[in-house]
Order: C-alpha cells, then structure tokens, then sequence
C-alpha cells in the first residue's frame, strides 16, 4: 500500500477524468491521496473532493507562498476559519516561494509563521513548499522546533543538497518528500537521497505536476507512486515492498490518517 503525500487532485488538469484518475491510483495501490490547498478558491473543491471521496482522499488547509500579496491577512482569515470548521490533517501547502517572485519574501516569512501557530495551535504537522528557500524555510522551522517539539512535518518536493537533508534529519520530526524529480536523467537528488535513512523518506506526486521519467512533461497523477517507489528500490537496493511499508509507516507517523 502506498500514500501520496502531496497531490492537486483539485487541479483543472483532473475535470475531465478526475473519477478514472483517483480509481487508477486505487488499483495501483495508492490508498491514500493528501491534497494541500493553494488559495482560498481551492477550499470548496478539496473539501468536496473529500466528502466524496471519504475512503481515499484527506485535506491539508493553509495559503501557498505564491498565494501571499500584500492582503494575505484576508487570505489567512479565510483558511482559519476552513481550517476551525473542518477536518483536516495538515497545515499546508505553507512556506517560501522565491523563485518566481522575491517582491512579497517578508509577507510570506510572516504568513509561514502564522500557518505555523496554527499548527502548533491544533497539533498538526505541516507541509513545506521551499523553492528557492530551502535553508531560510530550514532555519525558521529549526527555531520554531527548538521551542515547540512537538513540531513535525514534510519539507514537500524536497531537491536540497546532503547538507540541506542532514539538517532535516536533525530536526528529528520531519520528513523528505521524494517524487518524480528523484527519477529524472541526472537529478542530483537522486545522488543524496540514497544517503539518507529511510525511515526521513515519504512519497509523493505533486500531480498534476513533475511526472516520472518516462513520462517527464505529461500530466501526472497519484497512480504513479509506484513508479517513484521503483526508483528509490534501485537506489536503496531494497525490494519495492520495503519502500512500499517503510514510507506508508513513515507517511502515517506526520499526518493523523484513519487507514
């Protein structure tokens, strides 16, 4: 059995075939599917792909750092007040985009930390998008554990060097969500994930995007796992059941899943 930690099943990639989409990831035994909100126009869409898909499908709550402008305050109030009348297994998708654009990096540091509280608040983990970020989203997380033990979560689509993993490592709590990057023709993350223990290890899709080689720049989706799986089974040199348990266990250790 596998759990995809981080998919957009939300996404208008998905409306022409959602319903074939989540019963092919079933019959590739992905029994679990999480999916982070973006914005608050994503809220009702999550919320309704879960009630009808109640055996299959949880929700994260949270704004995604490229969500974040000048009024994120009225972003954050919309999610908080999701966030009190659901149920919801995650803070996220939270963190720091800096790739596409470095104008709002103070509202987005300060939006990381509010959606950071709230998990504290409710003691659930969070879900870390870092592009182009990954240490500053490192250090903030470290200081906010350093208070808060209990603190726990996933730095999602992880692509950082060994020393980025082993300071994830050493936040004790937190895992490395590993997907299609990790099988792309000479992804550096596939040289340091092989060199972290994998009980730090979690699966994901990020579908509709960062489809597996061979099917690099097509839509991707949850019924891929396995193939992200394969991989890390060539790179740990470890039958594809081990990855297959050890993740799920590891996946089940962050998020509050009722499997």
């Amino acid at each position: 059995m596998y759990i995809d930690t981080h998919t957009h099943l939300n996404a208008r990639q998905f409306d022409p075939d959602r319903d074939e989409v989540i019963h092919r990831a079933v019959q590739a035994d992905v029994a679990m599917m999480v999916i982070p909100n973006v914005d608050v126009d994503t809220i009702e869409p999550i919320q309704e792909l879960c009630r009808i898909y109640p055996s299959h499908c949880r929700a994260m709550m949270g704004i995604h750092p490229t969500s974040i402008k000048k009024d994120y305050g009225k972003k954050l109030a919309e999610a908080e007040r999701a966030l009190r009348s659901g149920t919801y297994v995650a803070i996220g998708e939270i963190g720091i985009d800096l790739y596409w654009d470095t104008t709002y990096e103070r509202e987005q540091i300060e939006a990381f930390g509010i959606q950071i509280e709230w998990a504290l608040e409710r003691d659930l983990p969070i879900n870390i998008h870092a592009r182009n970020s990954l240490s500053l989203c490192i250090d903030i997380v470290a200081d906010y554990r350093s208070r808060y033990p209990q603190l726990r979560g996933i730095f999602h689509c992880f692509d950082g060097s060994i020393e980025d993993a082993q300071r994830i490592i050493a936040l004790k709590s937190f895992k490395l969500g590993i997907g299609g990057l990790v099988t792309f023709k000479n992804a550096t993350v596939a040289d340091v994930v092989c060199r972290v223990p994998l009980q730090y290890i979690v699966l994901e899709t990020d579908a509709p995007y960062l489809s597996p080689h061979p099917l690099r720049g097509r839509r991707n989706e949850p019924a891929r796992i396995p193939m992200i799986a394969a991989k890390l089974a060539m790179l740990y040199e470890v039958p594809v059941e081990e990855i297959a348990e050890k993740t799920t266990t590891n996946a089940r250790k962050v998020y509050p899943l009722d499997l």
